[in-house]
């Protein structure tokens, strides 16, 4: 179970990714939303469970312009105008955790249940 909080405040309806960090044959990853505690539970694949080793944490929460959720499924309006590629959405976290080369989270699971809480910080660039 992973918890993210921005700026000590829970992080609700944020994509997140749970990736290798140095070691391929730890498989694919896994992925998840978080709830509005800022929790997260990443579910694996179930042909491909996770291993222990170190991975690198990816987050993403994209928001309208008046900082409300951005559901990409329902906005047909915003999806039909937009020709950025973002839809007119914007990420309400710091670009720096969803970029896999610079990596700033990074956790090392162990075997059984972990319980990762990570605080992001909004003025990190």
């Amino acid at each position: 179970m992973v918890t993210l909080t921005l700026d000590k405040t829970p992080l609700t309806e944020a994509s997140v990714k749970l990736l290798p960090k140095d070691d391929p044959s730890l498989g694919d990853g896994c992925e998840g939303v978080t709830a509005a505690d800022g929790q997260v539970e990443l579910v694996p694949n179930p042909t491909k469970p996770l291993k222990a080793g170190r991975y690198v944490v990816l987050v993403k929460k994209l928001v309208q312009k008046d900082g409300s959720p951005f559901k990409l499924d329902e906005d047909i309006a915003v999806r039909a105008t937009s020709g950025d590629g973002t839809f007119g959405a914007q990420n309400l976290v710091p670009a720096a955790y969803s970029d896999r080369e610079r990596a700033l989270l990074i956790v090392t699971l162990t075997g059984g249940e972990n319980a990762v809480t990570l605080d992001l910080d909004r003025k990190k660039r």
